[in-house]
């Protein structure tokens, strides 16, 4: 259609936008194959259906928040297979869309490392492609072909307007902390103290002999960033490893309340506590040495999509960082065996960066969904050795035979606290639900050896004493050889069903033993005084309040006489005499907002409750415990006619899971009150993120550019537990009429079904009122089940 003549006078028409210019990313295999994967610009009309179709620039923009975000949120659906399966196949036609094929993904697959090459130009220019996990596309992605082999990802910042530098001197390291104010509290203590002497004894005792006379350490501790950029102009480290807090993690700590949405470091500020030191300044001052580093690692959440390539950007050889929060104790495991594998290998940052990797995957925890990212000046698979490291182990197998053969040094009574350390923490007090869920005795079991070397035959002893003459001991004898550390704690339990345990009616005191010992040293010996709580009793604290859905009990027989009440209430609604509770199987369809049979069924449950039994509210039985509650069973409610409002919440989630409906438990600050999943569908686009990513991909880009997506919810806690984080996401869905809430205090008031829903809508009227919101069919695919309904003496 020929365009149209602007009027005499009229401003000339807008020139059209300009194509974007197409982005290339280089993927090489080990073999020297090169891969090209494309996007930003738009396939002309009448092309071939075989000729590829790379995203155009907006939509492959919006990819990279949105994989991001569902990254974030993976512990929700982890553990799912059908999950993973479909981003194997999104992953797949992902790379399909920039040009790869069914052909091209075999041959991946072959190669144990990949390495990405990404072109820089400007900040905001091809952020995108920084920002995107490919880590996790990419495995993803050749998952089948690989059938379990390991496969790991580098990248590499092809920085034309910036002089690559690469060295693989590695004599002179700096160690830096940052958690001033506040913060400081939120470290373990003594924890920086190990991470630099574990790190400081990895690069002394296994570096080559002709280069330990030159090593040498330098340690800065919560300095403004003025005095950190002096500290490293004035010792030129080859390494800098840092610790801290990124803006994201302070937010949720609640001690920064500036701005999280772009990256950076939370660091000592001279006119404040603390301050935000941006990814491009926090690059300008780790560069200020000459030379500039070979090696930042970044032990901070948030750093990999902008710090890193920031700090290689500005001259920097490699660049580690996590691509969103890491545990503490995994990223513990991992620099250890980095950095002792980089001594061995004189240097060889791609070698000690799988064998990290390796152990990481080895742990119980493992690599789910998210994990270390690696960025380099040079392309580390083209790059070679210097020659002087010619001789040095590279691979995988002779690194790890040379830290396994190191011979260990004289231990003395007064040396072996150098050698190893034991970090020890027991509750204080025992819920049976956490017992029952497969949870240890500690809150931390660390066996750490802070120098390379094989460390054989440490015995762990424990014994729990839960009186009546009843002893649980645990034995165990331990071989660190490349490994660090240890952690036992979820690994240290007593068995569940111990008869002390489920006949207490009351909490009673005992005591519980640990010893550790090495040859004829002593590591640890310590008796703690603790309290088995009754397992009726549950803790409202960070330890015990995710187990919340154990307490929920559809198997107590008083489920089932209230629903053969129920029954009476259903066939009147729905004038059948055959009506019976069918659960989901009477929903036709998803996105239903009238009152449909599952509505009914519901309300049927809630009319039995409100007109069959006489409830009463009452405030709950006392506690020995503080932070703790006496919680009823449907039993023990129907034969005393009597709940308080989390006793009621947990009776009608017991009642909506007998009959297969998805139930949820609100938790307010103070109060509690229940509620369902009106259809299966939206419940599993809850899980998998589905609606918030499809909130991503029609709506705007945020604003804040190439920064990480923060003000999204990071990782919940536990799979099932949605905190304040999540209190938007949860309310769109209350407000589509997909989830609905009910005040479950009204069944004792006599109260309307729909007007019970009106209450709970109100309940969430605050964000600051909201707590958590609780998934019982979540939690019960993770393995959290209801306790023993055999128990407890209630008299």
């Amino acid at each position: 259609m020929p365009k149209k003549k602007p009027k005499a006078g009229a401003a000339p028409a807008p020139p059209e936008p300009a194509q974007p210019i197409p982005t290339h990313l280089t993927l090489r295999t080990e073999n020297g194959r090169i891969f090209t994967l494309t996007y930003g610009n738009k396939v002309p009309a009448g092309n071939s259906p075989a000729t590829a179709i790379p995203y155009e620039l907006a939509l492959f923009q919006k990819e990279a928040y949105r994989w991001n975000y569902l990254l974030s949120q993976r512990r929700r659906w982890v553990n799912d297979a059908t999950v993973r399966e479909e981003h194997i196949a999104a992953s797949r036609d992902l790379l399909f869309r920039m040009g790869l094929t069914e052909a091209d993904i075999r041959e991946l697959a072959q190669s144990e490392i990949l390495e990405l090459g990404i072109p820089f130009h400007q900040e905001m220019v091809g952020w995108e492609s920084r920002l995107f996990p490919w880590e996790y596309i990419l495995t993803s992605a050749t998952a089948v072909e690989r059938r379990g082999r390991s496969q790991f990802i580098i990248r590499h910042l092809d920085c034309p307007d910036h002089p690559a530098r690469f060295s693989h001197q590695m004599r002179r390291f700096m160690t830096i902390k940052n958690a001033p104010g506040p913060l400081h509290q939120c470290l373990t203590p003594d924890g920086f103290d190990i991470e630099r002497s574990m790190i400081e004894n990895s690069i002394m005792d296994l570096i080559q002999d002709e280069f330990r006379s030159e090593v040498a350490g330098e340690t800065s501790e919560d300095e403004t960033a003025e005095q950190l950029a002096a500290r490293i102009k004035a010792f030129h480290p080859d390494i800098i490893h840092v610790t801290g807090f990124s803006p994201q993690h302070g937010q949720r700590l609640q001690v920064w309340n500036g701005e999280s949405k772009r990256d950076g470091l939370l660091v000592k500020s001279t006119t404040s506590e603390i301050e935000l030191l941006e990814a491009d300044k926090l690059a300008a001052v780790f560069s200020g040495g000459t030379p500039k580093p070979a090696l930042v690692a970044c032990n901070l959440s948030h750093s990999a999509a902008r710090i890193c390539p920031a700090l290689v950007r500005a001259g920097c050889g490699t660049a580690l960082g996590f691509q969103d929060e890491f545990e503490g104790e995994l990223a513990e495991i991992f620099f250890s065996a980095f950095y002792q594998a980089l001594a061995v290998s004189a240097g060889n940052i791609l070698e000690a960066f799988r064998f990290g990797c390796t152990l990481l995957r080895q742990h119980p925890k493992g690599l789910r969904g998210t994990g270390v990212v690696l960025w380099s000046s040079l392309s580390l698979l083209t790059q070679p050795l210097a020659q002087a490291r010619q001789k040095a182990p590279h691979s995988f197998d002779s690194i790890k035979r040379v830290i396994q053969q190191t011979k260990l040094p004289a231990v003395s009574t007064d040396t072996v606290d150098d050698w190893v350390q034991v970090e020890i923490e027991p509750f204080e007090e025992l819920n049976y639900a956490l017992l029952h869920n497969r949870r240890g005795l500690f809150r931390k079991f660390l066996i750490r050896k802070l120098k390379p070397g094989p460390l054989r035959h440490v015995n762990v002893e424990v014994k729990l004493y839960a009186g009546s003459g009843e002893t649980f001991p645990y034995r165990k004898t331990l071989h660190l050889l490349d490994q660090s550390s240890v952690d036992l704690k979820n690994d240290i339990s007593v068995p569940l069903l111990f008869a002390t345990g489920l006949n207490l009616s009351d909490s009673i005191r005992s005591n519980l033993h640990v010893t550790v010992t090495w040859q004829d040293h002593v590591l640890f010996q310590d008796t703690s005084r603790i309290t088995l709580l009754a397992p009726d009793e549950w803790r409202d604290d960070d330890d015990d309040r995710f187990w919340l859905p154990s307490f929920v009990a559809p198997r107590d027989p008083a489920v089932n006489r209230i629903l053969h009440l129920a029954n009476q209430y259903l066939m009147a609604f729905l004038e059948d005499e055959s009506a019976g509770f069918d659960g989901y199987q009477s929903v036709s369809g998803a996105g239903e907002t009238t009152e449909t049979d599952l509505d009914l069924q519901i309300r049927a449950i809630w009319s039995a409750l409100v007109y069959s039994l006489n409830l009463r509210y009452i405030n709950p039985p006392p506690t020995s415990a503080q932070q703790s509650q006496r919680l009823r069973t449907p039993g023990e409610m129907l034969e005393t006619e009597q709940g308080t409002c989390i006793d009621l919440t947990l009776l009608l989630a017991a009642c909506f899971e007998y009959i297969d409906v998805y139930p949820v438990i609100f938790l307010l600050y103070g109060h509690a009150f229940a509620g369902y999943w009106r259809n299966p569908d939206d419940h599993r686009r809850f899980v998998t993120c589905q609606d918030a990513m499809d909130e991503m991909e029609s709506g705007n880009l945020p604003a804040a550019g190439p920064a990480q997506p923060a003000g999204k919810p990071t990782a919940p806690h536990r799979a099932w537990y949605f905190g304040e984080e999540h209190f938007d996401e949860i309310i769109r869905y209350i407000y589509d009429e997909r989830l609905v809430p009910l005040e479950a205090t009204l069944l004792t008031q006599r109260g309307g079904f729909h007007r019970a829903i009106d209450e709970g809508i109100k309940n969430l009227r605050n964000r600051s009122d909201f707590q958590a919101m609780m998934d019982i069919r979540i939690a019960r695919d993770n393995g959290v089940t209801p306790l023993p309904t055999q128990r407890r003496n209630h008299q």
